[in-house]
C-alpha cells in the first residue's frame, strides 16, 4: 500500500481540522495520522492512488466552516504502514508560517444547547465547540495546542476530569465536539469553590 503526505496551509488550526480529517479517514477506512505543525496541518495515509486523490479532494473542498486554506499539496512518500488513524502530537520544530485563528462568535449549535432546558449545557455561559469560542485571545505560541494557550497551567486532576466528562464530548465522531475552553472555566470555579467554600454562592 502506498503512503501519501498532505500538507495544508492557511488558517487551519483551532478550527477543528484534525478531528475533521480523522473522521474522514475513518469513514474511508484509511490508516495514518494527522498533526499540527508550525506551517499548518500535516497528514499521512496509506492508500491507493485513487483513494488518496478522493481523500485529498474531500479535505481541500469541504474543510471545517472556519478554515481558510491558502495552500495544499499531495505527494507520495516512502512506504510507511499504519495500523489505524490517529491524531499525533504536534511538530513545533519549524519556523511559524500560518494564519492565527481569531476568536469566534458562538455558533448556532452552541446557542441552541444553552437555550434547551434539557441540555447539560443549559445556560452554561462558557459553552464553546470546535466551531466557536476563544482562540486568538488565549494563544501564547504555535502550533495551536493546549500547552500553547493560557489553559496550560490548569492540570486535569480528579475534579477537573469530572468536569471535562460533564462538559465535553470526547468522541471525535460526534458533532459538535466540545473543547477544553468550555470546561476549564468550570474546572477553575470548582477548584476555587473546594478551596474556599464561601465562594459557592458566587460560582453556582
Amino acid at each position: 500500500m502506498n503512503t501519501y503526505h498532505i500538507h495544508i496551509g492557511g488558517l487551519v488550526q483551532g478550527v477543528g481540522f484534525r478531528p475533521f480529517v480523522c473522521r474522514l479517514a475513518e469513514q474511508m477506512k484509511l490508516c495514518g495520522w494527522v498533526s499540527n505543525g508550525k506551517d499548518g496541518v500535516h497528514i499521512e495515509i496509506n492508500a491507493s492512488a485513487e483513494e488518496a486523490e478522493v481523500f485529498y479532494n474531500s479535505v481541500v473542498q469541504s474543510p471545517p466552516p472556519n478554515a481558510i486554506i491558502s495552500s495544499h499539496l499531495l505527494t507520495q512518500t516512502g512506504e510507511h504502514p499504519f495500523e489505524n488513524f490517529v491524531i499525533r502530537n504536534s511538530d513545533n520544530t519549524a519556523q511559524p508560517d500560518l494564519l492565527l485563528t481569531p476568536d469566534l462568535a458562538i455558533c448556532k449549535n452552541c446557542r441552541r444547547e444553552i437555550s434547551e432546558e434539557t441540555n447539560k449545557r443549559f445556560e452554561y455561559p462558557f459553552t464553546t465547540c470546535l466551531e466557536c469560542g476563544p482562540r486568538y485571545s488565549i494563544v501564547t505560541g504555535l502550533p495551536y495546542d493546549r500547552e500553547n494557550t493560557t489553559m496550560s497551567d490548569l492540570k486535569c486532576a480528579a475534579v477537573a476530569r469530572l468536569s471535562i466528562i460533564i462538559f465535553i464530548t470526547e468522541d471525535i465522531t460526534a458533532k459538535p465536539t466540545h473543547v477544553l475552553t468550555a470546561a476549564f472555566p468550570f474546572i477553575y470555579m470548582t477548584i476555587m469553590a473546594l478551596k474556599f467554600p464561601m465562594t459557592l454562592k458566587v460560582f453556582y
